[in-house]
């Protein structure tokens, strides 16, 4: 995975909603990068995305961390988040019981 496709994952046709959150304070020791995936119903393709984000940023050296936000997705799509998160330790589960929408689940990982 290129720059460019991460810059744009439309282009590859997956997860068109990544965002990137640039943070710039070393001070607290927080990653440079925040990348924030909402989910719904991606259980069959979540964990292929989130070894190529792995992968990307060990290419890279940036440090970062990855915040999956389940927006009440009725498949394993959270049990799968789970699963990735034990090898990958920059990763973080953000799970909701209700479908609130892309929107609130956007807003509720960038706060």
């Amino acid at each position: 995975m290129s720059e460019k496709d991460l810059a744009c994952p439309s282009r590859r046709g997956r997860q068109k909603s990544v965002l990137f959150v640039l943070l710039m304070n070393e001070e607290k020791n927080l990653p440079e990068v925040s990348v924030i995936i909402p989910a719904y119903k991606e259980g069959e393709r979540i964990g292929r995305t989130l070894l190529e984000i792995k992968e990307y940023f060990a290419r890279t050296g940036k440090s970062y961390e990855i915040l999956v936000v389940v927006d009440g997705s009725p498949d394993n799509t959270a049990e799968v988040v789970r699963n990735y998160a034990e090898k990958i330790p920059q990763l973080r589960l953000i799970e909701n019981k209700e479908n609130h929408g892309k929107g609130y689940v956007v807003r509720q990982g960038l706060l």
